[in-house]
């Protein structure tokens, strides 16, 4: 599963302004255009900003106090943006494509499991090999789903049967215990 269209468009439309508003704050590069083009920026440059962005929840506070691109400030645009507060950055291992999300477990001592949907491509299709697979990556939230900030950064690590069935073990300990997380909502988090 992944966004519809419109949603897509959203996302990219804040998510475009942000980077470039984070790669002008810091002087990061020389060029990063202000909006979405046709032009290829490298996957590299973006994950150079987005790591000054995430760093600290200053520069998210910063663009929306200013709305350098005067997106919508009511229920839309700034709001979601303003939701990014509550993302959750770190090591997961992405176990299965289901219908309605892909798991993303959390690789910590406490095992959460998210219900992770895709941006333009269900996740699935866009992840260089089968489950399990090991991925840096911040999940956000959009509305009521939980979607990433466009980059994830996989591992070429094949896991052994052992290791498979700890993480599948893993996995159904933390289903049992909270379900899916299928919203980073701040009202929805205890």
């Amino acid at each position: 599963m992944n966004l519809q269209p419109d949603e897509c468009e959203q996302f990219y439309r804040i998510w475009w302004a942000l980077l470039s508003y984070v790669n002008k704050e810091m002087k990061l590069f020389n060029y990063f255009p202000s909006q979405l083009e046709n032009s290829n920026i490298k996957q590299q440059d973006a994950a150079v900003i987005r790591n000054a962005l995430w760093a600290s929840d200053r520069l998210l506070q910063d663009f929306i106090n200013s709305n350098p691109n005067n997106l919508s400030d009511t229920d839309t645009d700034l709001d979601l943006a303003a939701s990014w507060k509550n993302r959750v950055a770190a090591k997961f291992f992405i176990l299965r494509h289901l219908q309605k999300h892909s798991l993303f477990l959390n690789d910590s001592d406490k095992p959460i499991v998210y219900g992770v949907i895709g941006i333009v491509s269900p996740i699935a299709e866009i992840l260089p090999y089968e489950p399990p697979i090991m991925v840096d990556a911040v999940l956000l939230p959009f509305g009521n789903k939980i979607i990433f900030d466009s980059l994830l950064k996989s591992y070429p690590i094949r896991f052994g049967s052992g290791i498979r069935k700890n993480l599948n073990n893993q996995l159904r300990h933390a289903q049992e215990l909270q379900g899916v997380i299928t919203s980073l909502d701040a009202t929805d988090q205890n």
